[in-house]
This record gives C-alpha cells, structure tokens and sequence, in this order.
C-alpha cells in the first residue's frame, strides 16, 4: 500500500490533526486505495489508549505519529469472520510495531557488533527478548534495573517485570478508515523522570540488550565487547530516522491486515503469557480485579484467562495491573 506522508513540527495530538486532514485529501487517497501518514516533533495533547491517561513525549525524542488505513483496501484478516473488524485491527497495529521494532533492532545491533547480532540467533532461548507485546497492543521493551543481571535469562523472562514500556498505540475506527495512533520513545528522556521505573526507550533497550549479550558471549568465549551502543541511524538515507520509522510501520499495518497467522505470532510474543497476573476488567480504575494465568488470545482478539475455579473468561476490555514472575 502506499502512503501520503505529512509532517508538522508541534500539533495538538497527530490523531486530531490526522481526522482534520482526511476529509480534504479523500479524493486521491481512500478512493485509490492509498494510506495516510501524520507524525510530528511535538504534540501537546497526545492521549493514552486508557481514558483520561495522556501520552508526553520531549519535542524530539519520540516517534508520533498517526496512520490512517483505508477500509476498503483492507482486504485480509478484517474481513473474515471477527465480530467486530475494529475489535482485530488494535492488535494487528501492535504486532506491525513490535516486528519492525525487531528489524530496526537488528539493523542496529550490527552496527554495534556483528559477533553478538550472530549470538542472539544462535541461542535465542538464553537471550532476553527486546520487545513484547502487552495486550492489546502496548509494546514493552527490555529494561532491568540498574546492576540488575541479564545473562542466562530463562525463557518465562515473557512473564518478568524486567520490560517496561515503550510504545503506546491509540486505535480508533472512523467512517472509511481505520486509525492507528502510536507513540514511540527513542532516546532516553523522552519521556517525563517520574515514569522512568515503568517506561524506557528504543536507545535503552538497545543499550540493555547489548549488555545482555555481552555478558552471555563472555562466558561462551571468554571476551568482552567494549565498544560504545550507536547512534539511532535511520536506514533510510532519505528521511530521518522517526520519519522512517513511521512509514515502515505504516506498510507492515496494511500487510499484517493479510496475514493469516496473525494470532500466532501475536501469542508467541505476548508478555505474561502463562504468567499469573492481576486483571482489571474494563477500565483500570473502576473496574473489577480478578486473579488468574494467561492463557492467551481468541480469534476475536480477547484476552483469555484461566481463573482459578477452572473457568477461562474472555475480555474485549480491561488491563494486566501486576503479576506473579515463576520461573519453574
């Protein structure tokens, strides 16, 4: 698919900006099956996935961006037998994040040394995962505190509190299109000091995860790598690396919308999953707790919990508060 890309340096939030823009530009994008692309340095009023939770971000320093997908060129997944098209497409908007994520961070880690993007191929189970999608569609980053150890991470890490967050994703569904509000921090500071125990950014996990590795390869090999953690370069020469960043997700949104296997490769990613969590049904603040494992995702992309008299609910609402790290 292709996508009409718009720039702004300071905006309200990119989502409104975005629905301001589509009414003037329908002509030559939604009846030709083209995409929609807002991002910006800075918004003032950047709204969380949760009613009344905002999204702050340095001017500079994230990725903000809103993309606006047509529906009738969403010819795959979305139109199958899900009872609510826009139930589907948060979390396809979260896995499209999380896998270019994964590319970017690939890209990276060979700038940084090719000896250890080798490592975290050949012993993936003894590598922590950067990313992990929180459900529905949060993506948390690998973060541990500091003079926390990472290597010889088990594979149950998907259920630790060593991830914190790092991008939130804003879904909504308007006549003609699906929208898909992300925000993504990039360097460390991007987003305010009393959140730092619970959120990171993509230069931090990069800088975990080498570490990780580090530590991993020198007791496989006995040497350390002592070089520094690079620079964000934006693999695309063309555009800055936020820009790029945002029109690669974009193509992987509308790709996802035809992948079949969406569901698996969304639990094979799923933070907590076989974890015992704290779930607040519906709103975080008001709703009812409830104590159970994670079982994983239906077709209609609720979160299925196995609660502790055997019954497995399903929520299309709600939130993971806290859990319970085994490591059995």
């Amino acid at each position: 698919m292709q996508f009409d890309s718009y720039h702004f340096e300071n905006v309200t939030s990119t989502m409104e900006v975005i629905r301001q823009l589509l009414p003037n530009v329908k002509e030559k994008t939604q009846e030709n099956g083209r995409g929609v692309i807002v991002t910006a340095d800075f918004q003032r009023k950047g709204r969380g996935r949760i009613e009344g939770r905002a999204w702050r971000a340095a001017p500079g320093t994230a990725m903000l961006a809103t993309i606006a997908i047509p529906q009738d060129a969403s010819q795959g997944i979305l139109l199958q037998d899900a009872p609510s098209k826009s139930q589907v497409f948060p979390l396809l908007a979260g896995l499209a994040v999380h896998s270019v994520l994964h590319m970017v961070f690939e890209t990276q880690l060979v700038r940084a040394q090719s000896s250890l993007a080798d490592l975290m191929k050949t012993m993936p189970n003894r590598m922590p995962r950067p990313f992990l999608l929180k459900w529905p569609n949060d993506i948390l980053g690998f973060a541990p505190s500091k003079g926390a150890s990472v290597a010889m991470t088990p594979e149950s890490i998907s259920g630790s509190p060593l991830y914190k967050k790092l991008s939130g994703i804003l879904c909504e569904a308007i006549p003609g299109w699906y929208l898909a509000g992300v925000g993504l921090n990039l360097v460390e500071g991007s987003y305010p000091e009393e959140l730092k125990d619970k959120a990171t950014s993509l230069a931090e996990v990069l800088k975990a995860s080498l570490k990780a590795l580090n530590e991993t390869y020198n007791e496989e090999y006995g040497e350390t790598y002592e070089g520094s953690v690079p620079a964000l370069e934006s693999p695309d020469p063309a555009m800055d690396f936020s820009s790029c960043l945002a029109n690669r997700i974009a193509q992987k949104i509308a790709d996802e919308l035809q992948n079949p296997f969406w569901k698996d490769e969304y639990e094979k990613n799923l933070w907590a999953k076989g974890a015992r969590v704290s779930f607040v049904v519906g709103h975080p603040e008001r709703g009812e707790v409830l104590d159970g494992v994670v079982e994983g995702i239906d077709e209609a992309g609720c979160l299925i919990l196995a609660l502790p008299n055997g019954e497995k609910r399903h929520f299309l609402a709600g939130e993971i508060a806290s859990l319970e790290v085994s490591f059995q």
